[in-house]
Parts: structure tokens; C-alpha cells; sequence
């Protein structure tokens, strides 16, 4: 399996994937330690899929990564689709709408078929 180890502390996601007609596929991956909730890590901490891109994961695991968003995987307006593959511990910081309070969250992920 190959691995990406982002290093903790990045502001970026590991992987990022970003408009229509973009698609990638992932197999026999890790991804980990990627993001950081506390710099300007904000949607995605080990990937970032948005603006109509598609992803299709397959026999990866994805974990320990960190963001305000989205530290396994954000999405937004996109597709993913996961195939034997598993997001877990991952931790994401959302702030409510005023700023004025976060919350933490530890996501933990199971293996999806």
C-alpha cells in the first residue's frame, strides 16, 4: 500500500481535487496526518473534493488527519465514492456560525463495502 504522510501542521489538504469534469481514482492507499485544525487547514484535512469533481476511493485507509472541516474528507458539491476502504480518527473543529464557541469532533470511521 502506498502512503502519503502529510507531517501534521500543513494548510492544505493532502490532496486536493476541484472542478466539473475532474475526476480521480484512488486504490490501495494511506493517507494520514494530513491538515491542521488550529492554522488555515479549514475544509479538508486529507482530501478536498469540490466544484462538480468526482473521486472514487477504492481499498484505502484514511486517518489521523485534522481540519475546521472535512479532516477525513470534505466534500462539497462533488461525488465520492468509497469501495472497501476506511476513514478513521480524524478529528475536525466546527465553529458555529457566530465564531463565538467550537466544538471538536472525532470522527470514527468503519470499513465501507
Amino acid at each position: 500500500m502506498f502512503a502519503i504522510d502529510g507531517g501534521g501542521g500543513r494548510n492544505d489538504p493532502c490532496l486536493s481535487l476541484k472542478g466539473p469534469g475532474v475526476e480521480m481514482t484512488l486504490e490501495n492507499i494511506e493517507i494520514r496526518n494530513c491538515g491542521d485544525s488550529t492554522t488555515n487547514s479549514v475544509n479538508g484535512g486529507a482530501i478536498s473534493v469540490t466544484d462538480g469533481a468526482v473521486m472514487n476511493v477504492d481499498g484505502a485507509w484514511i486517518h489521523d488527519n485534522t481540519a475546521q472541516y472535512g479532516a477525513g474528507i470534505y466534500v462539497d458539491d462533488s461525488e465520492v465514492f468509497l469501495k472497501g476502504s476506511r476513514v478513521s480518527d480524524n478529528e475536525a473543529e466546527q465553529t458555529t456560525s457566530d465564531s463565538s464557541s467550537s466544538t471538536k469532533k472525532r470522527q470514527r470511521g468503519q470499513k465501507k463495502q
